[in-house]
């Protein structure tokens, strides 16, 4: 098992201190709404400098039913590609797609299901995986439909199938401090196994 950070704010600062303190991977955003925590591409290169696994999730807001639909799931899909080709992303890795609610079951299998298969398409014809960000049930459902190939099981304990849900690459667990940046604390299997590059 390995240990890694995602934060809203730039981890350039304390990149080799993060590494110095056993993390192996951090997780940064990609957006296309202006937002700052935007990883910018000195950033990128900042975290592979100091050794570690980049892992990248796409998120403007994300965290209602109503921002999910087939032309949302493209539209995002296509900045992200946008976005990795001029961070340099490596072919073969993974793009996460955040659902940051509890989404419902009839949620998940409408708009939801629709947006992914949209963000599917267009990442795939990219050269890379696509992966999703949400509850267990999220998770679950939506790599079950072949339209991610990781996930990313989100912290909140009493979301749907959070205790259920084994299957995940990657593991939100706890939020602290490190060096003045609020992180949270990920776990993964492997530093090979989470879409990271």
């Amino acid at each position: 098992m390995i240990s890694g950070v995602d934060a809203y704010s730039s981890l350039a600062n304390i990149a080799s201190t993060l590494y110095s303190q056993g993390y192996r991977f951090a997780a940064r955003y990609y957006c296309s709404n202006g937002s700052a925590k935007l990883m910018s591409t000195s950033e990128s290169a900042t975290l592979a400098s100091a050794g570690h696994k980049r892992v990248v999730v796409f998120q403007n807001t994300n965290n209602s039913y109503s921002y999910f639909s087939s032309a949302q799931g493209q539209a995002d899909a296509s900045y992200a590609v946008s976005l990795a080709t001029a961070r340099g992303q490596t072919s073969g890795s993974a793009i996460y797609f955040a659902v940051d609610f509890d989404a419902t079951e009839a949620q998940i299998n409408a708009n939801i299901m629709l947006y992914f298969s949209a963000v599917s398409s267009v990442i795939t014809a990219a050269g890379y995986y696509v992966g999703v960000y949400g509850s267990g049930m999220t998770c679950r459902k939506i790599r079950n439909a072949g339209y991610a190939s990781y996930s990313w099981l989100a912290m909140p304990t009493g979301w749907a199938e959070y205790s259920t849900y084994t299957s995940w690459n990657i593991k939100q667990t706890c939020s602290t401090t490190i060096s003045g940046v609020s992180v949270d604390i990920d776990s993964a299997n492997s530093v090979n196994s989470i879409g990271g590059w």
